[in-house]
């Protein structure tokens, strides 16, 4: 058994979908997909979330370091941001990565275990081919994180609601992705309402 960013998870998690983990409450097994589904809303629910992480300084000095080829200051920077946001899935794997290339295969597999974790958790709350059956996330982020990995382009981003409507084009064809934001937007109203008037 491993454990991952505090889920306890069986080696073949991933594949068969076990039950991986009790929920803390209830002692329900979870599968994979459900403890990192829980994760993210877990983490959402942080007193402070303020629907996002993605213009954090100090998660952009850790992609800076990433892209101005500095390995070991990014995988320290990275992973000191990673404790901070352990739903940043985008991170993660771009970790994975850096950890791969430095020669560090069990840490990238872990990594990379975590991103597909997130993905999925995101993947499996809906299609996105609808508001009903939208895709759920708690961030902007994992709009983009979706869309790169299914190979879509964003051409048009409309708000409807509590839907961000993407107008994509993959492999091209033109279609529309769903996301339900209504966690995003209620941190931003809340950090909004929370602000002292000048």
């Amino acid at each position: 058994m491993l454990l991952v960013l505090g889920v306890a998870v069986t080696s073949s998690a991933i594949l068969t979908q076990p039950a991986v983990a009790e929920d803390e409450l209830s002692g329900t097994p979870l599968t994979a997909v459900q403890a990192f589904t829980n994760m993210r809303l877990d983490y959402a629910k942080r007193p402070g979330y303020t629907g996002g992480w993605v213009s954090n300084p100090q998660r952009e000095a850790a992609l800076k370091a990433f892209t101005d080829h500095q390995l070991p200051q990014f995988i320290s920077l990275s992973k000191a941001w990673l404790q901070k946001c352990p739903v940043d899935a985008k991170m993660q794997l771009t970790l994975a990565s850096a950890l791969s290339d430095s020669g560090d295969s069990l840490g990238a597999g872990r990594r990379r275990f975590v991103f597909y974790g997130l993905l999925m958790s995101i993947l499996s709350s809906g299609d996105g081919r609808s508001e009903e059956s939208a895709y759920k996330v708690i961030s902007v982020d994992e709009e983009y994180t979706v869309m790169n990995y299914l190979g879509m382009t964003l051409k048009q981003q409309g708000l409807k609601g509590n839907y961000d409507v993407m107008t994509v084009e993959k492999d091209g064809k033109e279609s529309t992705a769903y996301f339900e934001i209504s966690i995003p937007l209620a941190a931003e109203s809340a950090l909004l309402n929370a602000k002292p008037m000048k």
